[in-house]
């Protein structure tokens, strides 16, 4: 599980409307993700949401974010928090991934996983290992840095 947390605010000369800021993130957030469920706060809200299809689907990640609105005169602020985590089904992919290296190392002329076994059964591992770490970490790291970039973008549209 990775925690999320992005921050914004935006200046501006009028104060903006905070059911038209809703309307735009969550816009931006239809965009970049699978919604699932949005709440109907007007200051304070929850939005569920996870990968959007892809060549899995939508199983490799889901997260929930917790989204404050803040407006006055000069300024609106955004504030978001929450966490992602890998679904299960991903894990169950992992996991089925793993186990056909294994089973692929029984036949002969590939991995040696006999008794005997040396340095390159080791080395496959490793690198498998790095691997999934690698995939996951950055698959739990895309809604952090889409969120920044969802901000940035509301910057642009509401601020001066």
């Amino acid at each position: 599980m990775t925690h999320i947390e992005a921050s914004q605010k935006i200046a501006t000369n009028k104060k903006i409307d905070l059911a038209e800021l809703k309307h735009a993130l969550t816009q931006r957030i239809r965009g970049a993700f699978h919604v699932e469920t949005v709440g109907d706060g007007k200051d304070s809200f929850t939005v569920v949401a996870g990968c959007k299809s892809n060549i899995m689907g939508s199983l490799t990640y889901s997260f929930q974010l917790n989204v404050l609105l803040k407006s006055d005169a000069n300024h609106a602020r955004v504030v978001i928090n929450g966490h992602a985590e890998i679904t299960q089904s991903a894990k169950f992919l992992y996991a089925i991934g793993l186990l056909a290296v294994l089973v692929l190392g029984l036949f002969p002329g590939s991995i040696d996983t006999s008794s005997s076994g040396g340095a390159m059964d080791a080395f496959i591992f490793l690198v498998i290992g790095g691997f999934l770490i690698f995939d996951i970490n950055s698959k739990l790291s895309e809604p952090q840095i889409c969120m920044e970039r969802i901000l940035e973008s509301l910057d642009v549209e509401f601020g001066d």
